[in-house]
């Protein structure tokens, strides 16, 4: 994680935010960069291959999905983290950071789609190897922080792709 608060001696709380500032702050400069050259070039980058009412259809149908998760998701964590417990239930059963997810699978390509250059298509892209980059350092620390029940569950539980399947 990014940012500790003071737990104990022996470990520093994790922040409720994790890598999410780090992730955002990069996401942010590269999208800077890549909207500057669409805006600067527009009929170079411009999506010619996705009719714009397909692609606003798209984008409103991952927005419906991609919102509710965000919510449900940041609801859970926010109350597990205030009871210092690992959440293992609700969308923490399918993907071990729906959070993240939310945005790296729905909310940031929807946002792509309804700006319709085909550069932008290459956010969530960046964004899924930024995060795999840097979650490490949240994996690790709930695998110090809840030992055996994490390491359990991270063996049954995708790290971002949702398994749908029962326990």
């Amino acid at each position: 994680m990014i940012y500790f608060t003071e737990m104990d001696d022996e470990m520093k709380k994790l922040s409720r935010w994790g890598i999410g500032p780090k992730m955002a702050l990069l996401t942010i400069v590269y999208s800077a960069v890549l909207f500057a050259a669409c805006f600067t070039f527009p009929g170079l980058f411009e999506d010619r291959f996705i009719p714009y009412p397909v692609a606003l259809a798209l984008a409103c149908a991952l927005f419906c999905v991609g919102a509710p998760l965000f919510v449900a998701s940041y609801t859970a964590i926010d109350r597990s983290y205030q009871a210092d417990v690992l959440n293992t239930q609700g969308v923490y059963r399918f993907c071990r950071h729906p959070l993240y997810a939310s945005f790296i699978l729905f909310i940031v390509p929807g946002i792509a789609l309804l700006i319709h250059f085909w550069l932008l298509y290459t956010v969530p892209l960046f964004l899924y190897i930024v995060f795999r980059v840097f979650i490490r350092t949240e994996e690790t620390y709930l695998e110090k922080r809840f030992g055996n029940n994490y390491i359990a569950y991270r063996a049954r539980t995708n790290l971002l792709f949702p398994r749908f399947t029962r326990e």
